[in-house]
């Protein structure tokens, strides 16, 4: 994942070097535009000093990508699965209502602790190398 490298131009650089004309490549990285982020603030579970050294949005990542070479095909948020109870637990952290709330409205409905895919939290992006320029 780019968020852990040191130099991600460089790293981006290497597949570039790699990688063949026209070929494709995969990357997968926490959205700091997410709504997760936006909700979570700085207790955003991706907050993770000294692991993540870099956070990407979409913009951000389809500019490094254009300034090393390539062109970005698609860039979506990825999901995770959860579970309300979970989600519950980490918003415990930001002492606000939200915990609470979710566990009134939820904890004795079967779906509080049933997984759920959550269509949010990560970029999953396809980046292309244009042939001929090299």
């Amino acid at each position: 994942m780019i968020e852990h490298l040191h130099d991600p131009k460089a790293e981006l650089a290497e597949v570039r070097r790699i990688l063949k004309p026209g070929g494709l490549f995969y990357l997968l990285t926490p959205d700091v535009e997410s709504v997760a982020s936006k909700l979570m603030r700085r207790h955003w579970l991706e907050i993770k000093p000294p692991e993540h050294l870099f956070y990407f949005s979409k913009r951000t990542l389809t500019r490094l990508m254009n300034a090393s070479g390539f062109r970005m095909v698609s860039a979506r948020t990825g999901g995770k699965v959860l579970t309300f109870e979970y989600i519950a637990s980490v918003l415990t952290r930001t002492g606000k209502w939200l915990p609470c709330l979710l566990r009134i409205a939820l904890g004795w409905l079967p779906i509080y602790r049933r997984p759920i895919s959550f269509p949010n939290g990560f970029l999953l992006a396809q980046g292309f190398k244009p042939a001929g320029l090299d």
